[in-house]
């Protein structure tokens, strides 16, 4: 079955380049998942890394996302898909993760 996505393009980067983001959509539009969202861990900014090397503390917390999916009709042609969103808080750290793996490649 052929599944159309609805998602901003740093949420379509995401579940193209972590597979365990691209499973749990996969599950969702199977109709097998146990929940409607999937939270996603991502990479500590340098400020978090700095701020948490000054404490002392032995570990830096990873910054959180949760994606919401929900299954949606296209009125035009009747085909299903899928919208996966998430808040705009999380949507710039989806964005900032996006440029980290950029800067990594070069």
């Amino acid at each position: 079955m052929k599944v159309g996505l609805s998602a901003a393009p740093a949420v379509r980067w995401l579940i193209s380049s972590d597979s365990g983001v691209f499973d749990a959509v996969g599950s969702f539009i199977a109709g097998i998942a146990a929940t409607d969202y999937v939270d996603v861990a991502g990479p500590p900014s340098q400020a978090d890394i700095s701020r948490f090397l000054r404490k002392l503390a032995q570990t830096v917390p990873l910054p959180c996302v949760r994606l919401r999916m929900r299954m949606v009709k296209n009125l035009t042609t009747d085909e299903p898909g899928v919208e996966v969103t998430c808040s705009d808080r999380d949507l710039e750290e989806i964005g900032r993760w996006q440029n980290v793996s950029a800067l990594k490649r070069f």
